[in-house]
């Protein structure tokens, strides 16, 4: 069992790094206050993990910073874009934030509770939140939670209030809780293999010490509807390795590797679950078939093209300034799917840019069908734009176009 939990936390941490789903149903009235302050809440508690790695040193200066800019980015972005869908009667955004922001504390909770044994060692760490340093404690959190929970009582169809809840319970290691609320929430939408895969890992925690057959049929169910979910994958591999079918969880394992970065961290730890079960499979007496050599998925989402410094501004440009070459959704997220930096001494340049040079797994070209490719020529070095840069940008293009030409030819105002 030891083995199985600690393959399981592991991959249960990549998982969570998928989890984001589209949400369609409404949130109105007096609820609309409640879930503006449990996002909030949320980003905060993000916002302490990052301090907290930052000073066990897991993440660097620089990573920390990055990090910072990219919740107040998020935090910004998610209350405005509440605030318009209340204003304009606008259907299943507000749900879609709520739980956006909830799979941020999920990977709190559940690294905390199964993660690196270095952020668990006694080191120097910023004071935990707490009513006197005007942080969100436990109580707060606990009390937001029993709201959403009274009003899902009132309105027991809204399906992805009762997977927020779900979640949130998951956070709070409330295991009976959540899956009674995945529970309600699977009534409402039997065909999500992404709630499945949740209400199946719940029911799994009720009792980490034994194989939870509700939790195996949960997961199996998941992986039918959708065989390439992450989180059915992940959890899917962590059974047949109890249940001792290697062959079953490379099959599955090797399925979610292709959907990560070559040369990541989330995919060498895949990798090693993988090995780890060839390695379990050769001691039984019962070896796998070795891999075919079989090019890399990420190869195919790729764009291509050309850079240009336009000759007006070549003056405002120094050789040493730092060129950032990034590909972001057409419509979407405007996180960068992949970046390349380099110096504005190379242009003009012929760029390629794929999924490993992307940010994070679950935001990268692959998962795209349109972009936009963007150059910027930045003074300070800042991937995020300043007053003064240099940049241009391409039409929306399909993933897989070649010869892309890009003209810096405008400064940010």
């Amino acid at each position: 069992m030891i083995a199985f939990w600690t393959i399981c936390g592991i991959l249960i941490l990549i998982a969570l790094l998928f989890v984001l789903t589209p949400l369609l149903r409404r949130e109105q009235g007096e609820g609309h206050v409640e879930r503006s302050k449990l996002n909030i809440s949320l980003y905060q508690q993000q916002a302490t993990e990052l301090e907290t790695d930052r000073a066990n040193g897991l993440i660097s200066d620089a990573q920390y910073m990055e990090g910072q800019q990219e919740i107040r980015k998020r935090l910004i972005e998610d209350v405005a874009e509440e605030e318009k869908t209340l204003v304009v009667n606008t259907t299943g955004k507000k749900a879609a934030i709520i739980l956006g922001l909830a799979i941020p504390v999920l990977s709190v909770s559940l690294y905390l509770m199964l993660g690196h044994p270095k952020f668990l060692a006694p080191q120097e760490a910023p004071p935990a939140p707490s009513a006197a340093n005007g942080g969100i404690t436990q109580e707060k959190v606990e009390t937001m939670v029993a709201n959403l929970a009274e009003r899902l009582r009132k309105n027991p169809s809204d399906a992805r209030g009762w997977t927020m809840l779900g979640r949130s319970y998951m956070v709070l290691k409330r295991f009976p809780e959540a899956a009674e609320a995945f529970e309600h929430a699977s009534r409402l939408l039997p065909n999500d293999a992404q709630l499945l895969a949740e209400y199946g890992e719940s029911e799994m925690m009720l009792d980490p010490k034994e194989l939870n057959p509700k939790a195996v049929e949960l997961t199996n169910k998941a992986l039918e509807i959708d065989p390439n979910n992450p989180k059915a994958l992940t959890l899917g591999g962590a059974i047949a390795f109890e249940q001792r079918n290697f062959a079953r969880v490379v099959a599955l394992w090797s399925n979610l590797l292709s959907q990560l970065p070559p040369d990541s961290d989330d995919a060498k730890a895949v990798e090693s679950g993988i090995e780890g079960a060839r390695a379990a499979a050769k001691a039984a007496g019962k070896p796998l078939p070795e891999p075919k050599i079989k090019p890399q998925a990420a190869s195919a989402a790729t764009v291509s093209g050309s850079v240009t410094l336009a000759p007006e501004l070549e003056s405002k440009a120094a050789p040493e300034d730092t060129l950032y070459i990034f590909a972001q959704a057409a419509s979407g997220p405007k996180m960068p799917l992949a970046i390349l930096k380099i110096q504005a001494k190379e242009l003009p340049l012929r760029f390629s840019l794929d999924d490993t040079l992307a940010m994070a797994p679950m935001m990268k070209l692959s998962n795209f069908k349109t972009v936009i490719v963007g150059a910027r020529i930045s003074k300070s070095g800042n991937a995020m734009p300043q007053s003064g840069d240099l940049e241009g940008y391409s039409q929306p293009v399909k993933v897989g176009a070649k010869d892309i030409r890009i003209t810096i030819n405008k400064a940010v105002p």
